[in-house]
């Protein structure tokens, strides 16, 4: 699975969540299918075998919280409870030291080629 790095945002809680949820909107708006998750290794996480039908993991936040990171992750996916495809909520978390990351997998749509 691809590991897209390159928007990561550090910061508060209160500071950082609007951008966050911003972000987690557009993939709903592209017809992605996602699942909101938290870990302090993403490259193992993403190598996992339940995890093995996403196209990618998009990282979001990164903190040395554990309350923050734990705080952001049950926000958006209360927020986008109706979307994501998270069925087991509270079920992970960041063990060890940090940083501590949380991140979006998705599948993207495919679109289906019509034959003449």
């Amino acid at each position: 699975m691809e590991i897209d790095w390159s928007n990561v945002v550090t910061g508060g809680y209160l500071r950082v969540y609007p951008k966050l949820k911003c972000r987690i909107s557009q993939y709903k708006r592209d017809g992605d299918s996602f699942k909101i998750g938290r870990t302090r290794n993403p490259t193992n996480r993403a190598n996992q075998p339940d995890y093995s039908e996403y196209d990618e993991m998009i990282l979001l936040y990164k903190t040395t919280s554990p309350n923050f990171v734990s705080e952001v992750e049950d926000a958006l996916i209360n927020d986008f409870r109706e979307e994501c495809e998270n069925f087991n909520r509270g079920s992970g978390g960041p063990l060890g030291e940090p940083p501590y990351f949380i991140y979006v997998v998705r599948r993207r749509i495919r679109k289906q080629v019509r034959q003449p």
